[in-house]
């Protein structure tokens, strides 16, 4: 029994020992813990707060250890105050709802910020941490900045440290070009605890739209025009704009009570859009849609279609434009080894902000660029310039019907000769020579079906059944031909109607009269390639409106192809895409796109000719064709004529040549006999 006593007893203290053990190393780990958290600028801070509670201590040092802390009671009066100021910052956020921000902090005020999330966190508000001292801070901002531009961050620093960040943040923006929206859409509400707002601290930021600052009323400077009463211990300002300057303006206040009165909006910049920001556009004369004007001093001006749209853009969105065009002229290719010319090339290198010009969205530049909603549709279309007329009006009688017509024609006058013919060689071994006889030789047959051809009858009809019918069916066949040719000829002759040498893309690439291109460098050589005549030029509709209303000699293909939507081009993964998309899509919504194509494009007009209103007195050139036709019969005739005379003195001579043989042949046989009887 003694030995279990002792070995209980034994027992008993140990786990005492292991206990006090215990909790001494858990003090002491509290402890370090505590002094490496706390830097003497923060115990710095912990004499400030306790100073705004109790009013009686003025005068305290700058700065102190942990181990000047004394006693639980001023450690629980610094927690209080830390947690009363973040919720401050917290009600702010509140009041403008943000359900989401970005928490910028310095390393010194780390014990505070976890204060703020850990209330964020109570009121379902998602936090983001980023310390500014880290080494990656940058790559922290743009990782938040580019999932969206409009971000809400809030700053916990001292305010030259978040006069540095800013700096900073804005560096980065211009190093990305347009692909994050730093100083723009975001919204920055500063908690800066230490250092003098001055009157010129807006200069320290002047490209953010929407900043605020939460400042200890004990900062302001001398100088300073915001004017505070004497229980409020902080006060919330926002940087305006006004006229060529920004200026700090009180928005709110929070009192002795640690309650937060707000006398107006914490960022009113929000609702002016960009605050009249620069944006470069590039763009490229293009009618109707960009008209390029140059005066006299050789200032270039732009008009149009596009620039009414980015004018009203620039009135809506609250920016400033300034407008450029491509050094090379371009529109934008890859060059064949990743780098772009043109417009798209400058937007691609950042030198310009955007494209308003009637820029094609392709798959090959949406890889390089963003392109918003498109604003217009239209199709592709081919101009030429009319064939003239009076080179083909001596075939005016041949096109009247299609070359496989008169071909048709043509090989059944011949076959139609032949079968007659042979009709009527049978008709004189079935009658003799008892009867007339239709025909003597197949000239006869030709002679009498041309002459059918030209409704006019012959003398004689075959004498045989067969022949008759053969016959009146080929006179039906001629009738039929015959009326409509005629009917074709007057309709030609009374009213001219130009016929394009094609109408499809088929027939166009069939064809070898015209060759075929699209833009070069400049869309006015290929119109004066298109008036030289011989080309057809491809290009959208909407350039070939204006050249038609003012060129009458010129004709647009009827075949529509390849329809084309037009956007304007920014920077790839722009923050500002979505925001100019749904701005083109209200454009269209309010039907002021349609009033700019009614203002823009050119209204129908009607050249001089389009229009018959009375019969058109025939000419010369009209009327060629028929005297080809009498000069190549009376050609025709006067070698038939020729050839027969030739024939008929062969055929004399010959006989001559006969007869004076014969004779001489008569003359030696007589001659002989004379002399025998003499």
């Amino acid at each position: 029994m003694v030995v279990v006593v002792v070995v209980v007893v034994v027992v008993v203290v140990v786990v005492v020992v292991v206990v006090v053990v215990v909790v001494v190393v858990v003090v002491v780990v509290w402890a370090d813990q505590l002094t490496s958290t706390t830097s003497p600028s923060c115990c710095s801070e912990f004499v400030e707060s306790i100073q705004e509670q109790d009013e009686e201590k003025d005068d305290q040092k700058e700065s102190c250890s942990l181990d000047s802390i004394v006693g639980v009671q001023e450690l629980t009066a610094w927690r209080q105050t830390r947690t009363k100021q973040a919720k401050v910052i917290l009600e702010v956020t509140d009041r403008l709802a943000w359900d989401n921000i970005l928490v910028l902090y310095e390393t010194k005020f780390e014990l505070q910020v976890r204060l703020l999330v850990d209330l964020a966190s109570v009121m379902s508000v998602k936090t983001t941490l980023g310390n500014v001292d880290n080494e990656n801070f940058g790559n922290i901002v743009l990782e938040y900045f580019e999932k969206k531009p409009d971000i809400n961050v809030v700053v916990v620093s001292s305010l030259d440290t978040a006069q540095q960040m800013l700096k900073r943040a804005q560096a980065l923006e211009s190093r990305m070009g347009k692909r994050i929206s730093v100083t723009g859409q975001s919204r920055w509400l500063l908690f800066c605890q230490e250092g003098v707002l001055q009157p010129d601290t807006w200069m320290f930021f002047p490209e953010f739209d929407n900043i605020a600052l939460i400042s200890d009323t004990r900062q302001l400077g001398p100088g300073h025009q915001i004017q505070v009463q004497g229980d409020d211990l902080f006060v919330l300002t926002t940087l305006l704009y006004k006229t060529g300057r920004r200026e700090l303006a009180i928005v709110g206040t929070v009192h002795h009570d640690w309650t937060l009165h707000l006398h107006q909006d914490v960022f009113p910049n929000i609702k002016f859009g960009f605050n009249g920001r620069l944006f470069l556009i590039t763009t490229t004369s293009w009618t109707p849609y960009v008209y390029r004007h140059e005066d006299e001093n050789g200032r270039v001006s732009f008009s149009g279609f596009c620039i009414d749209m980015a004018e009203q853009l620039s009135r809506t969105l609250n920016f400033t434009i300034r407008y450029t065009e491509p050094p090379d002229g371009y529109w934008g290719n890859d060059d064949g080894n990743g780098t772009w010319n043109g417009m798209v090339g400058q937007v691609v290198r950042q030198e310009v902000d955007m494209i308003v010009a009637p820029m094609g969205i392709t798959g090959a530049r949406e890889v390089v660029i963003d392109f918003t909603s498109p604003f217009f549709y239209d199709d592709s279309a081919v101009i030429f310039k009319k064939p003239d007329p009076n080179k083909s009006k001596w075939r005016t009688y041949i096109d009247l019907f299609r070359k496989e017509v008169l071909i048709s024609v043509f090989i059944a006058f011949l076959g139609s000769c032949g079968i007659i013919f042979l009709l009527t060689r049978g008709e004189k071994r079935v009658y003799g020579n008892n009867r007339y006889v239709f025909a003597n030789s197949y000239m006869d047959c030709f002679l009498y079906m041309y002459g059918s051809m030209m409704a006019q009858g012959g003398r004689n009809l075959p004498n045989s059944m067969a022949g008759r019918l053969f016959l009146s069916s080929w006179w039906l066949f001629c009738l039929i031909m015959a009326g409509t040719y005629s009917g074709n000829l007057i309709a030609v002759l009374t009213v001219a109607k130009d016929k394009p040498p094609f109408q499809t893309l088929k027939e166009m690439a069939a064809q070898d009269d015209y060759r075929f291109g699209t833009l070069g460098n400049s869309m006015w050589s290929e119109l004066f390639k298109v008036k030289r005549g011989g080309y057809a030029y491809i290009a959208d509709k909407g350039l070939f409106s204006s050249w038609l209303a003012t060129n009458c000699d010129l004709i647009l293909l009827k075949e529509k192809f390849f329809p084309g939507k037009y956007g304007i081009g920014l920077p790839n993964n722009s923050v500002y895409t979505k925001v100019f998309s749904d701005q083109v899509v209200k454009l269209y919504e309010s039907g002021l796109l349609q009033l700019w194509v009614k203002k823009w494009w050119p209204q129908q007009t009607f050249c001089q000719g389009s229009l018959v209103t009375q019969a058109r007195a025939l000419s010369i050139v009209d009327m060629q064709s028929s005297f080809y036709v009498l000069a190549i019969g009376a050609s025709v005739a006067a070698i038939a004529l020729i050839t027969e005379a030739v024939f008929r003195w062969l055929r004399r001579f010959r006989q001559c040549k006969q007869l004076s043989i014969i004779v001489t042949a008569e003359e030696t046989t007589i001659r002989p006999q004379t002399g025998e009887t003499s």
